[in-house]
């Protein structure tokens, strides 16, 4: 995804920074706006920040937040680990919508929305829908159909992506190997048909264009 000086880029589900590391080496130029809700995790993307130089430092901003509609939840790690899974729970954590944390923190030029929340990134860009639809970000989201019905809420957004406007669609495993790339909607749609009832973990990058 090839992103202009200064502009930003949304990491939703950040951990302890691992992916942005990538991302700051690749383009130091760009704002990193980082998302991650669990406390363990997120203490350690704070200890990683702080070994930046003081230039990438101003680039990187953290943001402790569960990002979603409506979603209440724990989130429980598993034993040596470096994934949280949310339990959802009426006394659980409060999410808040994409947009309103876009809102709130005032971010601007958005050209890169990444999402990895096991699970749950469907919800996430949903919750995000006004930005998307009017500024066209290119996605980067992890397609896990670990909870009942989110095979459902990835059919249903990938659906609201391609109406919205996005034409080009790539499909990768959970290792980073290209399974296809640059084609319709509905080879996708049709990619996830043939997997319907199964528990299964893809890569999906599209874009308008």
């Amino acid at each position: 995804s090839k992103i202009s000086a200064n502009s930003s880029v949304i990491d939703i589900g950040a951990n302890i920074g691992d992916t942005v590391y990538r991302m700051l080496n690749s383009n130091p130029n760009l704002k990193y706006y980082c998302i991650e809700a669990d406390d363990y995790f997120y203490g350690y993307l704070e200890k990683n920040k702080n070994l930046l130089n003081e230039n990438l430092k101003e680039r990187v901003i953290l943001i402790n937040e569960l990002v979603g509609e409506n979603i209440k939840g724990v989130l429980h790690k598993f034993e040596g680990g470096t994934t949280a899974t949310l339990i959802e729970n009426e006394n659980g954590i409060k999410s808040k919508t994409l947009d309103q944390i876009i809102d709130e923190y005032k971010i601007k030029d958005i050209k890169l929305i990444k999402s990895d929340i096991d699970g749950y990134d469907y919800n996430a860009l949903d919750s995000g829908m006004n930005e998307i639809k009017n500024n066209k970000p290119d996605l980067f989201f992890e397609c896990a159909t670990l909870y009942q019905n989110s095979y459902e809420g990835f059919v249903s957004i990938i659906k609201k992506l391609e109406k919205i406007g996005y034409k080009n669609w790539s499909i990768l495993d959970n290792y980073g190997t290209v399974i296809f790339e640059k084609r319709k909607c509905i080879d996708v749609l049709n990619f996830l048909d043939k997997r319907k009832g199964d528990e299964f973990a893809i890569d999906v990058f599209c874009k308008e264009n």
